[in-house]
């Protein structure tokens, strides 16, 4: 038995759905560049429920479109606000470390 098919019927042991759902509607995203000299993160921060197990994440990205780095953090049973500000918070860090002084920040919450 090859690994992929050991690893897809350890799915099966933990009840993992492994025929997701359809979505409900799918709506058409374009991702804009910033300005020359200024470095673009798009975050994202989800929870499983609310609270439950949740992860910040981010993508760093040129004014070409060109990936710099991106992160994903587990931040443990949370609410999804904190994730989506945490994010930011991580991705304004990087952003210190990294010496990037002119950043756009983009999340998805509302």
């Amino acid at each position: 038995m090859s690994n992929f098919v050991h690893e897809f019927s350890i799915l099966k042991d933990f009840s993992i759905d492994i025929h997701p759902h359809k979505a409900k509607y799918i709506k058409e995203v374009f991702w804009r560049a910033p300005q020359l000299g200024t470095i673009k993160c798009n975050t994202d921060g989800s929870a499983h429920g609310s609270p439950s197990h949740a992860s910040s994440n981010g993508i760093f990205r040129d004014h070409r479109g060109g990936m710099l780095g991106c992160f994903s953090f587990y931040i443990g049973i949370q609410k999804s606000l904190f994730a989506e500000i945490f994010a930011i918070i991580l991705a304004l860090e990087v952003a210190r470390d990294k010496g990037w002084l002119k950043v756009w920040i983009k999340c998805d919450s509302t």
